[in-house]
């Protein structure tokens, strides 16, 4: 399936038959079958588009995704879908039993595996560069490791282990930051992880929020075509303000999604052209989209099978769905190798 990113003013969005056509002053720029696209991502103002569009776009069960400057989903035009009322069902009794502290588990451990990987493959990448950085890499990438087998070895109702796998997973995350800033060294000021309410203003940091709240989209398509209820979750607390069984999927994939996109393309873009005065420029917003797209467009094998990233994206929504109906015996969160 395919994605459309309109980041630039001036972009219409019209039909023709049945595909999705967008124009520039009138010129034809690009024209897609709609059955082919199951994203538009609009990060810009001045874009519009007709009824008709999203009329057909609706139709073919596509998501149009408004998003702000800093990468924050504003709000999404879905398809009606009728969601499974077992699988919803199950979604709330498993926050009692021993099925949501499995799944909180999977999310914790896997991403804190993912960010383990990560710190590998640079630390192979600096082996005769950087000797010292490497070992320094491969020291964090065990230990942070050895965080994942702590979580998976919790035992207990979801309520009772939940802090722990929160601090278990937050200390991983803490030495995965601090290395992350070494490798950043010399080429970005990187102050830390900073999230969106904390309104960071480096080019790290921006670029990482952006490319969080289009994983964020992508995650939570999946997890309504699984037909699950992307507010109710296990490893984070169910909120109004957020989707929170899409935090979770989104643990598993935002090393191998967003992570490895944003350090090499720190390195690739002119770094004074990234941040404007209300964040991320225009020009920087459309070339993360962009690699992101492609980058969920590369395969990877997980389980035994090799797959586009984002067909393992929907997959492991469907597998959560499995699990939580008694159909899979397990769930295993997806760890890149």
């Amino acid at each position: 399936m395919r994605k459309l990113v309109i980041a630039e003013p001036g972009l219409f969005l019209g039909v023709k038959e049945e595909r999705i056509v967008v124009r520039r002053s009138g010129e034809v720029v690009a024209e897609v079958p709609a059955a082919q696209i199951s994203h538009v991502f609009v990060s810009t103002r001045g874009a519009s588009l007709s009824s008709a569009a999203l009329s057909l776009l609706l139709r073919h069960g596509a998501q149009l995704v408004l998003l702000d400057g800093r990468g924050r989903p504003l709000g999404r035009l879905l398809p009606l879908m009728r969601r499974g009322l077992r699988a919803v069902e199950a979604q709330i009794e498993a926050l009692k039993d021993e099925r949501g502290a499995a799944l909180a588990k999977a999310f914790a451990s896997s991403k804190a595996l993912n960010q383990a990987a990560l710190l590998r493959s640079a630390a192979h990448n600096r082996a005769e560069s950087n000797p010292q950085l490497a070992r320094m890499l491969l020291e964090a990438s065990v230990e942070i490791k050895s965080y994942a087998g702590l979580i998976l070895q919790f035992e207990g109702r979801l309520e009772e282990i939940r802090p722990e796998i929160v601090r278990m997973e937050a200390a991983a995350a803490d030495i995965y930051w601090k290395l992350v800033a070494e490798l950043l060294g010399g080429l970005v000021d990187f102050p830390g992880r900073r999230k969106r309410f904390d309104e960071p203003k480096d080019p790290a940091n921006l670029l990482l929020n952006y490319g969080y709240g289009i994983l964020s989209s992508i995650c939570f398509l999946a997890l309504e075509l699984s037909s699950l209820d992307p507010y109710r979750g296990f490893l984070h607390v169910n909120s109004p303000r957020r989707p929170a069984l899409v935090m979770d999927l989104m643990e598993e994939f935002r090393q191998t999604v967003v992570d490895r996109v944003v350090f090499r393309l720190l390195r690739e873009l002119d770094l004074r052209a990234v941040v404007g005065a209300d964040g991320l420029t225009r020009e920087a917003r459309k070339a993360l989209a962009l690699k992101i797209l492609e980058r969920v467009k590369e395969r990877t094998t997980f389980r035994g099978r090799s797959l586009p990233i984002e067909a393992h994206i929907y997959l492991q929504a469907r597998r959560i769905r499995g699990f939580l109906l008694g159909h899979e015996p397990e769930y295993r969160g997806y760890v890149e190798r």
